[in-house]
């Protein structure tokens, strides 16, 4: 949930529109609700070490999100996906709130200048150049309470808050120039393979509809370590195959990113390593690779690395999708330590 609030850290750009949307033209939503008639507090969706979400709040954007999704997919949206917002609409209010109320404990929380320059600088509230302190004050702040049962300056302290969190990651574990260009011609490397099959099953015993499977070979591991050392001494790796019922196969070219293809589509980090190691000075791995339900014996036929360097935007977008990959685990890990110390109660009424 915390990865979906980082993809969403513009959340309150967005509500300020809808805001103006509605202050402009008086549009309200239908009658959806994240309520049920369960019972509970209606007034409260949860509660985080006993501070509660309004409940006011989570309708706001569930209805906001529902309008949306209702928008795009031209139809009525399935009970089962109209209850998977609400659960998320609630699950990413709980993250906010936890993440504020750890970064407050510990002296982070957004400081009252932090909130000023980003109300002031936001163009949502500007008029002629300048900052429209009357319609802040007296339109849009009232308005902004009615909708959401919440102070807008708190709702932006806490996601300014959060926004730390997610800077702090992303800043972790950003690459040198030398590693972005290293990681850039690792990415754009194209490699092509050649590989015997063994399985260590016989047909029968695996899914008989599994094409890959052959028969029973007697001794697989032993038979993998002399294909491996036939074929780097120069013999005929078809015939080899051929003698033993085998097929030798190639691949089309690949990138470092698809090179589990050869394992049937998934493949352990460590076997993707040993090929991503190869060269066409060293084009064998060490040994027989194994795999699932096989063994394969693989040779690098070819290794293509890019022909011109990278330009600037190029880099930035590499470097962008790095920091999202990793800051993703790096964000779970601390989301999940969280809330296992935390006392988190959603109320029947904001059960889907």
């Amino acid at each position: 949930m915390l990865t979906i609030l980082r993809k969403n850290k513009e959340s309150l750009v967005i509500k300020i529109i809808l805001l103006m949307i509605i202050l402009s033209f008086a549009i309200f939503f239908g009658s959806s609700s994240l309520r049920n008639s369960r019972g509970g507090n209606p007034n409260v969706a949860a509660t985080v070490n006993d501070t509660a979400i309004s409940m006011q709040k989570a309708e706001f954007l569930f209805k906001a999100k529902l309008d949306e999704m209702s928008k795009a997919g031209g139809a009525d949206l399935p009970e089962e996906f109209v209850n998977m917002i609400k659960t998320s609409v609630v699950e990413n209010l709980i993250n906010q709130e936890l993440i504020n109320q750890t970064l407050t404990q510990y002296g982070l929380q957004t400081s009252a200048a932090e909130l000023v320059d980003s109300i002031k600088t936001n163009p949502q509230f500007v008029k002629d150049g300048k900052f429209d302190q009357d319609f802040y004050t007296k339109r849009f702040l009232p308005y902004y309470q009615y909708q959401h049962g919440s102070s807008f300056e708190g709702d932006l302290q806490k996601d300014l808050a959060a926004q730390k969190i997610f800077d702090l990651f992303s800043g972790m574990i950003k690459l040198s120039d030398v590693e972005l260009a290293r990681l850039y011609q690792e990415t754009n490397t194209k490699f092509k393979f050649e590989y015997v099959q063994i399985p260590l099953v016989s047909k029968d015993k695996t899914n008989k509809t599994d094409e890959a499977a052959t028969e029973m070979i007697p001794d697989p591991e032993k038979t993998a370590k002399s294909i491996l050392a036939q074929w780097k001494m120069g013999s005929d790796i078809n015939k080899i195959a051929t003698d033993l019922k085998l097929t030798k196969k190639q691949t089309p070219e690949l990138s470092l990113p698809r090179l589990q293809a050869i394992f049937g589509g998934k493949a352990s980090p460590e076997n993707l390593k040993l090929l991503a190691a190869l060269t066409e000075q060293r084009p064998f791995p060490n040994s027989q690779i194994k795999e699932g339900n096989f063994y394969y014996v693989v040779k690098l036929t070819s290794r293509t690395a890019p022909e011109t360097k990278p330009d600037e935007e190029s880099l930035q977008t590499l470097q962008e999708a790095y920091q999202d990959e990793l800051s993703m685990g790096l964000e779970s890990s601390f989301l999940k330590a969280l809330r296992a110390k935390a006392k988190i109660k959603k109320t029947a009424a904001a059960q889907p």
